[in-house]
């Protein structure tokens, strides 16, 4: 899996990565899939404790 970054808060994560196909009957396993491209840039310009995330609804 190519350029995995994750977002944490307490104990729920959620993980950024590239588009890659999941088993047979799986639709998600919570992560949000973006391109390759996009992935790339979120794991380059993200650091622990120093990158604010707000997530919108």
């Amino acid at each position: 899996m190519a350029w995995f970054t994750a977002i944490k808060k307490y104990y729920m994560a959620i993980g950024f990565h590239n588009s890659q196909p999941v088993g047979k009957g799986i639709y998600s396993h919570g992560c949000i899939r973006v391109s390759c491209e996009h992935a790339r840039i979120i794991n380059e310009n993200s650091w622990s404790n120093k990158t604010t995330v707000t997530i919108v609804a």
